[in-house]
């Protein structure tokens, strides 16, 4: 799988696990419909868009499992962190069915800085290279959904472990602190 080199996302720091996901329109639709429509033709929100497929496309993928259904919460795990992050999502909105236990992928980007994110808590296997990680999660809206489950059954069960063990401790010691799941707001802090 090669990554993609655009003006939205440089090829020079390759992901360890690329997703190589391509965007569904229709899906992303649903899920985030404010970056269509009207509204959707601001360059912000087209912006959002290209940054997104190519996000997908060259991203780090990992596993991402789902914590509860009502609220619908997922914990996204990054192994640059040892750390995961819990989005919320409204379940209307997402069009897969999915249970407690339920495992996803998610796929993320990083970003530098001087503090990290409130709401990571890095575990001991964190490389403290990165301030904050962006997960998008790749079943609610990825066009290619054989490629989406090829790359979890490649994932190993000890990732999957990790990321229920410490999506279950977020929800102890952090309740309430979760991040909006939609995709192109899911890289902002709780």
């Amino acid at each position: 799988m090669q990554p993609r080199d655009t003006p939205y996302m440089s090829n020079e720091a390759l992901a360890s696990d690329p997703g190589g996901i391509q965007l569904d329109p229709v899906r992303l639709r649903r899920i985030a419909p404010d970056l269509f429509g009207l509204g959707g033709l601001l360059p912000g929100r087209v912006l959002s868009k290209k940054v997104l497929e190519a996000h997908l496309w060259n991203g780090d993928s990992r596993a991402d499992v789902v914590l509860g259904r009502s609220p619908l919460l997922v914990a996204a795990y990054s192994d640059e962190f040892d750390a995961v992050v819990v989005l919320r999502f409204d379940q209307r909105l997402v069009d897969a069915h999915v249970e407690q236990g339920d495992r996803l992928l998610t796929v993320n980007t990083y970003r530098r800085g001087a503090s990290v994110a409130r709401d990571i808590a890095q575990g001991p296997y964190s490389s403290h290279a990165y301030a904050n990680f962006h997960p998008v999660i790749a079943d609610f809206v990825a066009a290619d959904r054989l490629r989406v489950e090829r790359r979890k059954a490649a994932i190993a069960e000890p990732e999957w472990a990790r990321a229920w063990q410490l999506g279950q401790q977020h929800l102890a010691t952090r309740p309430g602190a979760f991040r909006d799941g939609t995709p192109h707001r899911s890289g902002e802090p709780a």
